[in-house]
């Protein structure tokens, strides 16, 4: 079999597989699950890098084009990365930080046509667009492996090694392409790069890690199903105090109340209107708010980490987005109203979260 034909038939089914699975992963995460949005941004990152090895063999009018569109996944599969394995331990992933690392690959995407085209004689700024952003892909391999490993986190233990030794080959093979001596060398980079994104999409689905299929938004549980989820949900919660549980994730969940992590994030969308962090974080914070109103001796900051925050930045955002005020100024607040009147002490020291459960 000629090479560019095993190029093209390896190179088109994995990157058009990737790109469908990543689609897939992003219709899936308004369920709940925001860890797979990232997952799915990458994979269609790295397809976008892979196809554009395709663009440059077979469509090459459309080369620039092409380098702009590769070199924007290229940028955005590593920061996707490291934003997925933040979200798939609990954490809260702040927009500032999602629009600082998500702006390259969108600067790229917008002005690479234009620029890409005016210096087509000049391969320098294209090489270094793709050799800073394999750099990124390495960085954030590198942070993800360290924020994973160091959470203490048992699940999908194989699935985190297999996606950061994954990816990390790859970045290996997109360098090696830049340096390649000739079309052929190049050409293998590609193939390579291929194979391994091939073997992650497919074990993922195995692992039942990557979603391979949309689930239907229409499936309707029975009232009684969902009423008994719920109790058994807000169990762990009120009574248990699982919330309190530090890189509490959904599976860990799952196994506390032997319910299956779909239901549970269905249920949490159905009956209270959010998603899985945000449904914890109200509960870390209603505890915090109650403890503030009978205990002035601790800081804010140590009493975040006694219900679960692991780290100051998360639990600022997380408050941040329930109270519209930063923890400091709630507790001025308490502090102006002598700790709170009688009417605002039923949302002080409620149990519970104000959640929806219209």
């Amino acid at each position: 079999m000629n090479w560019t034909v095993l190029l093209a038939a390896v190179g088109a089914v994995a990157v058009t597989q990737s790109i469908f699975l990543g689609i897939v992963n992003i219709i899936n995460s308004r369920e709940g699950s925001k860890a797979n949005l990232y997952l799915g941004i990458m994979l269609i990152g790295l397809g976008l890098r892979i196809g554009k090895s395709l663009v440059y063999f077979y469509w090459t009018d459309m080369a620039t084009l092409g380098v702009a569109i590769g070199g924007a996944g290229l940028w955005m599969a590593g920061p996707s990365l490291y934003l997925y394995v933040r979200s798939f331990i609990g954490e809260v992933i702040s927009p500032t930080l999602k629009a600082i690392l998500y702006a390259p690959a969108v600067a790229i995407l917008i002005l690479g046509p234009f620029y890409f085209r005016t210096i087509v004689l000049d391969m320098s700024l294209q090489r270094l667009v793709y050799l800073l952003g394999s750099g990124v892909i390495g960085l954030s391999i590198l942070a993800s492996a360290i924020t994973y490993f160091t959470s203490q986190s048992k699940e999908r233990r194989n699935w985190m090694y297999l996606i950061h030794a994954g990816v990390l080959a790859m970045a290996v093979m997109f360098v090696y392409q830049l340096y390649s001596p000739n079309i052929k060398a190049y050409a293998l980079g590609a193939l390579v790069a291929a194979v391994i994104l091939y073997i992650i999409n497919f074990k993922g689905i195995a692992l039942k890690t990557v979603s391979a299929s949309v689930r239907s938004q229409r499936q309707n549980l029975s009232t009684d199903q969902v009423l008994k989820i719920e109790a058994d949900l807000l169990a762990a919660f009120e009574k248990d105090h699982i919330y309190r549980e530090q890189k509490l994730t959904l599976g860990k969940v799952s196994e506390k109340v032997g319910i299956p992590q779909y239901l549970i994030r269905k249920v949490i969308q159905q009956r209270f209107d959010k998603n899985f962090n945000d449904f914890v974080n109200e509960y870390r914070i209603a505890e915090i708010k109650q403890r503030l109103r009978h205990n002035h001796r601790y800081t804010i900051e140590a009493i975040a980490g006694e219900v679960g925050f692991t780290s100051n930045s998360t639990f600022y955002e997380a408050f941040r987005k329930v109270m519209s005020c930063t923890p400091a100024e709630y507790r001025k607040k308490l502090v102006a109203n002598k700790y709170g009147d009688e009417g605002a002490g039923s949302s002080l020291t409620s149990s519970r979260p104000i959640l929806n459960t219209e």
